[in-house]
């Protein structure tokens, strides 16, 4: 195989060649600054930070010293698998293991370095180099042998405009109040009483039933699908083997609470299976409750689950807390009635989901292709 032939003006440089990890070390104390970022302010796969913390609202730990200025690139430096790269908008501090980052020269485009750092390539590059195993890491003297195609600033400017469009448009539909929208509406919808509308008891008129943990679980689609959270989150599924005699199992639609764990609180749309031990089936126990309701009027009780939850090292949520939820229904053509309207606004919300996905996937795969033009076999 030839060399790599370059265009004109393009040249292979190391990533430490061109880019300088700044130490600005402060006291948010004293500094002067109003705003932090953690890393849990930094989305994956997302350039711009859209939340941050406020100096002096609590604890900032020790590691909190690093300043940022507008157009400094952050690193989160942990887990860089989760591949969080922002580029700053405003001055703040962050923590040590977050990298703020810089171009070196003119050679480098502020506005570039974000984008280069957010390729396949850079970003398995960077885990590849990563040390240890419950919180791999990387240190900056990782990345700087990290070796690319670098254009000419005129052509970095292109760059940075064509995928500018994108992140326009994605920011766009990101600022959708759709999500807003149904809440607003759901909660609308479940308070606005009159004529019909009767309160229930959960003891009296819901079953609880916990699920069952399963002796033995495969992926070999043998058995019923095991519905555990982390099914219900990722897609990935188990089955129960045993006799299932002794499962509890839900019918596509019930109402699925996650009981144990992190998360307690959630609700889940069953899509049928044996309930795992840290879920719970709930049921309406006569035809005066529709199933689809349920959900409905749960999900929205959702946030009172969790702050009701108890215990640290494994939170679960407090049958205390689930008998006090105050049941108050409408009859149930007008129940049958609100789950078609949410309905139709979730297929609207599930549209837009679903082009923000495929607009952002197209993002990368352009930004992948011009960044590595550069290379060019004869």
């Amino acid at each position: 195989m030839s060399a790599p032939k370059l265009p004109a003006g393009w040249g292979i440089v190391k990533f430490g060649d061109v880019v300088r990890k700044l130490n600005d070390r402060v006291d948010p104390n004293t500094a002067g600054l109003e705003r932090y970022v953690a890393g849990e302010h930094m989305d994956t796969d997302s350039l711009k930070i859209r939340r941050w913390g406020v100096v002096g609202d609590g604890y900032l730990g020790p590691a909190f010293t690093m300043r940022f200025s507008p157009s400094h690139v952050l690193y989160g430096s942990r887990r860089t698998y989760l591949r969080k790269v922002a580029q700053a908008d405003f001055e703040g501090i962050c923590a040590n293991t977050t990298f703020v980052l810089a171009p070196k020269s003119d050679e480098l485009s502020p506005a570039y370095l974000p984008h280069l750092m957010s390729t396949e390539n850079f970003h398995s590059f960077s885990t590849s180099k990563s040390k240890g195993s419950v919180n791999p890491y990387i240190n900056f003297s990782d990345l700087v042998d990290y070796e690319f195609a670098l254009p000419p600033p005129s052509e970095q400017k292109k760059v940075v405009d064509v995928i500018s469009a994108f992140d326009e448009t994605l920011e766009g539909y990101r600022n959708l109040p759709i999500d807003v929208q149904r809440q607003s509406m759901l909660h609308e919808l479940l308070n606005a009483g009159g004529d019909g509308w009767c309160r229930h008891e959960f003891s009296k008129d819901i079953v609880l039933v916990k699920g069952r943990l399963p002796k033995s679980k495969n992926q070999a689609g043998l058995g019923v699908p095991y519905l555990s959270a982390k099914y219900l989150r990722t897609g990935v599924i188990e089955f129960w083997t045993e006799d299932l005699s002794d499962v509890v199992l839900s019918s596509p639609g019930d109402c699925l609470l996650l009981w144990d764990g992190e998360g307690a609180g959630d609700i889940f749309c069953s899509p049928g299976g044996a309930v795992s031990s840290t879920m719970a089936l709930i049921t309406p126990k006569n035809d005066a409750i529709s199933p689809e309701f349920l959900i409905l009027f749960l999900s929205a009780e959702e946030n009172y689950l969790k702050e009701s939850s108890r215990g640290t090292a494994v939170p679960h949520v407090s049958a205390y807390a689930i008998a006090n939820i105050k049941l108050i229904f409408p009859p149930l053509k007008k129940q049958q009635r609100i789950v078609k309207i949410v309905s139709s606004l979730d297929r609207v919300r599930e549209s837009v989901h679903a082009a923000t996905k495929n607009l952002n996937q197209t993002r990368n795969r352009v930004l992948n292709e011009l960044l590595t033009q550069g290379f060019k076999h004869v």
